[in-house]
C-alpha cells in the first residue's frame, strides 16, 4: 500500500470512530423530549387554571355573608362551586360533642375546636370554632368561653377532610383526628343530620376564653410558570445533547500532515511527488533543508499514523462533559441541602426529609461512583454521557414531586432553573 494510502485509511477510520447512541436510546431520548414538552404545556394550562381559581375564590371571600345551603341542596355542594363561600348561619353549640383536630397555625402546633350547631330546623353544621394550644385541650379550661344560647356565626364554607392527614389517618375509636373528616365526626359524635360540609368560623363569632378564630389560610400555590419552565429547559438540553451527538461532526474538519495542492478533494501527494518538487527548485541550501524538514516530517506521521491539527475526539470531549457534569452535581446537592433545610427549619413548612434525604444520598452516591468510574474508564461514550444526564433529571423530577404542595423549594434554587 502507498504512503498516501496508509494516510487516507487511517484518516477515514478515525471518522469512522464517531460514536453514536444505540437506536433503542436515541428513541428513548425523543420520547423523553416529547414527554417533558407536554409537561410544560400542562403546566402552562394548569397556571391558567389557578389563576382562574384565586379569582373565584378572592370573590367569593369578600362578597357578603349569605345562608348556607338549604338541606335540600347539600348534594350538590362542591369544592369547585362553594368552597371559602361567606355564609351565616344561626343555632346552640352542642359543647359536650366537641372534637379536637390536631393543627399547626401561626399561633404554633395545637387544635381545631369543632362543635356541632345544632339548627332549628333539626340539622346540624359542624362549626370550626378556631384553635387553641395544646395546654387548653380540655374543655375544663375553656368553659368561659362555651355560649349557651343562640348564637349567630359567619365564617366560610369548607369542604370535608377525609381519611386523615398527611401518612396518618385518623382513629375515631382512640378519639384521635388529624383532618376534618365530617362524616366521620358525625358518625363518631351521634349526628344524624349532618351537612357534608363544615363552616370555618371568622374572628367576629370569636367569643373571650374561646377558641382564636379567623385563622383560615387560604393559600394557593402558583409555581406552575417556573414547573414549566423547568419542564421546557430539561426537553432543550436533552435536544441540544442529541443535536451535539448527531451533528458536531458536521461542523468539524479535519486537517492532514499534508493537504494537496487543489484543496482538500485533490489527491494527496505521496513522498516521492514531495522530492520531486523540491528537486525542481534552485538548488540552496534553505530548499534542501526545507525538503528534508517536509519528507522526515511526513516520515513520523506515517510511523505514528497521527493526524495534525486534528480536532478534538469523542473521548476527550465526552471527558470534559462528564467532568463538567460531576461538578455540577455537587452543586446541586449542595443547593438542595440549603435550600430543603431552610424551607424546613426556617420557613417551617413541612417536607417529607426522609425520602428527600434519600434522593440526595443517591446523587452524592452516583457522583462518587462517577468520580471512580471515569478514572478507571479508558474511554467514554456518547449513551454513558446521555444517561448519567438522565439520571440527574429522574432525581431532579423526584425532588420536585417530593417537595410539592404548598411551596416548592426547589423553584427557588437556581442551580435547577
Amino acid at each position: 500500500m502507498s504512503d498516501t494510502g496508509t494516510v487516507t485509511g487511517k484518516a477515514e477510520g478515525t471518522r469512522g470512530k464517531t460514536a453514536r447512541p444505540s437506536l433503542w436510546l436515541t428513541v428513548l431520548s425523543l420520547t423523553a423530549i416529547v414527554l417533558l414538552i407536554a409537561l410544560g404545556i400542562w403546566q402552562v394550562e394548569r397556571r391558567a387554571w389557578k389563576l382562574a381559581l384565586i379569582d373565584r375564590v378572592e370573590q367569593r371571600v369578600h362578597a357578603p355573608a349569605e345562608p348556607i345551603p338549604a338541606p335540600a341542596s347539600w348534594p350538590a355542594v362542591t369544592a369547585a362551586n362553594d368552597e371559602y363561600r361567606h355564609v351565616r348561619l344561626a343555632g346552640r353549640f352542642l359543647h359536650d360533642r366537641e372534637t379536637l383536630v390536631q393543627a399547626v397555625t401561626e399561633e404554633g402546633p395545637g387544635y381545631w375546636v369543632l362543635t356541632p350547631l345544632q339548627r332549628d330546623n333539626g340539622t346540624q353544621v359542624l362549626i370550626n370554632r378556631g384553635f387553641v394550644p395544646s395546654e387548653r385541650r380540655d374543655a375544663s379550661t375553656r368553659q368561659s368561653g362555651n355560649p349557651d344560647g343562640k348564637v349567630e356565626i359567619t365564617g366560610l364554607l369548607r369542604m370535608t377532610e377525609p381519611k386523615g392527614g398527611f401518612l396518618r389517618n385518623n382513629v375515631p375509636q382512640h378519639n384521635r383526628w388529624y383532618s376534618r373528616d365530617v362524616a366521620a365526626i358525625a358518625a363518631a359524635r351521634s349526628l344524624t343530620h349532618a351537612a357534608p360540609f363544615f363552616v370555618d368560623a371568622d374572628a367576629g363569632s370569636q367569643t373571650a376564653g374561646g377558641p382564636i378564630g379567623g385563622l383560615t389560610v387560604i393559600r394557593f400555590p402558583n409555581n406552575h410558570l417556573i414547573y414549566a419552565l423547568t419542564w421546557f429547559s430539561l426537553a432543550f438540553m436533552l435536544a441540544g445533547k442529541l443535536f451535539v451527538t448527531f451533528g458536531g461532526g458536521l461542523f468539524r474538519r479535519t486537517r492532514f500532515v499534508h493537504e494537496p495542492e487543489g484543496g482538500p478533494d485533490a489527491p494527496p501527494a505521496g513522498r516521492d511527488q514531495m522530492l520531486k518538487r523540491s528537486s525542481n527548485r534552485p538548488d540552496d541550501g534553505r530548499t534542501q533543508t526545507l525538503a528534508g524538514s517536509a519528507v522526515t516530517l511526513q516520515s513520523q506521521a506515517d510511523a505514528r499514523g497521527e493526524l495534525i491539527g486534528a480536532a478534538p475526539t469523542d473521548d476527550e470531549t465526552n471527558r470534559k462533559n462528564m467532568a463538567l457534569l460531576i461538578q455540577l452535581r455537587w452543586t446541586a446537592v449542595v443547593g438542595q441541602i440549603v435550600t430543603i433545610g431552610g424551607v424546613h427549619f426556617w420557613l417551617g413548612i413541612p417536607l417529607p426529609l426522609e425520602r428527600m434525604g434519600a434522593v440526595i444520598g443517591a446523587l452524592v452516591l452516583l457522583n462518587v461512583s462517577s468520580l471512580i468510574w471515569v478514572r478507571h474508564r479508558a474511554a467514554i461514550s456518547s449513551n454513558e454521557l446521555l444517561v448519567a444526564l438522565m439520571l440527574d433529571v429522574a432525581a431532579l423530577t423526584a425532588q420536585l414531586y417530593l417537595s410539592g404542595g404548598a411551596t416548592n423549594p426547589f423553584t427557588r434554587c437556581s442551580c435547577f432553573r
